[in-house]
């Protein structure tokens, strides 16, 4: 066996095991509940409250997505392995981690899931509408996801009009996201619903997140994209001690968009949720802000990564 397809089986197997330990962790809080106690204490909002029906729920699955073919099964699309997704991602020079918040399968904190069967395995994601065989890319989520790691794969090598024009052609947007080398998890890896208060995400994450962190360590990321808001960002930050800020002096200063670890060799890019209607302006303001970002700070980022 080749030593880079060696690597790619070690890592298969050590990604595999993350989940039997979530599930460890999770029979050992609910065995202990002044575990949820603590991380419930002070909070006043029903909504911000871990409840053991939360915890109960099946972890879902992510990781390095899958790269092969497209298929219709049953009542959904879903994506096949290649069998050499793992390698191409380690083989890359910019392995970008997708980091999102929780799993949307239309389930409360509260709600007993037993016999829902309501997991799933995002590293099959194909991003297409599930309404029907038709291939139709239309949730909002979906198109900023693609646009947003569009102009990150294209913001070297092209200009601002080339890649706005990309923009508008969801179909070549796919093809650029549907082949580049990306890991994606969720912080909260139990099933939720359209979103979560951050007070209790981030609650889930002080409960499971020494095995997030060795989740993170073994995808080993260049560019880590964060869609988790202020949750994401408090925790990587205790991952990544020498996190700096390099497009502090961009514009008025207020927003901070882009970080650095220069000991880690590691980008983050800080962006709005990939729900938030702001992407959506006729004007493409948020998109073309990101692309601006990007280019006020590749020399620091060449000098990193390149």
């Amino acid at each position: 066996m080749k030593e880079n397809e060696k690597r790619a089986l070690e890592l298969k197997i050590k990604l595999d095991d993350i989940f039997k330990q979530h599930d460890e962790r999770t029979k050992y809080i609910l065995s202990h509940p002044e575990l949820i106690d603590k991380v419930n204490y002070r909070k006043r909002s029903e909504n911000s409250l871990v409840k053991k029906n939360g915890i109960k729920k099946p972890i879902c699955k992510d990781g390095i997505l899958l790269r092969g073919k497209c298929e219709y099964k049953g009542d959904h699309w879903t994506r096949n392995s290649n069998g050499h997704e793992i390698v191409d991602y380690l083989n890359s020079l910019f392995r970008v981690l997708v980091v999102t918040k929780d799993s949307n399968e239309d389930v409360e904190e509260n709600e007993d899931t037993t016999n829902r069967g309501v997991e799933w395995d995002i590293k099959t994601e194909t991003l297409r509408s599930n309404k029907s065989e038709e291939i139709c890319i239309n949730n909002s989520f979906a198109k900023n996801y693609i646009s947003i790691i569009c102009i990150f794969m294209l913001y070297r090598s092209h200009s601002e009009n080339e890649i706005l024009e990309v923009l508008a052609d969801i179909d070549k947007c796919w093809s650029i996201w549907d082949n580049a080398p990306i890991a994606r998890i969720n912080l909260k890896k139990q099933p939720g619903n359209g979103s979560i208060n951050d007070s209790l995400l981030s609650s889930y994450i002080s409960l499971y997140g020494e095995i997030l962190q060795k989740q993170i360590e073994l995808i080993n990321p260049t560019v880590i994209i964060n869609s988790a808001g202020k949750p994401g960002m408090n925790f990587f930050k205790k991952i990544y001690k020498d996190l700096k800020c390099i497009d502090k002096n961009y514009g008025n200063g207020r927003d901070k968009w882009i970080y650095i670890d220069k000991i880690k060799k590691l980008v983050i890019i800080d962006i709005y949720h990939f729900s938030y209607r702001g992407w959506e302006l006729n004007d493409q303001s948020l998109f073309k802000e990101l692309l601006h970002r990007l280019i006020y700070t590749s020399m620091d980022i060449n000098k990193l990564l390149m």
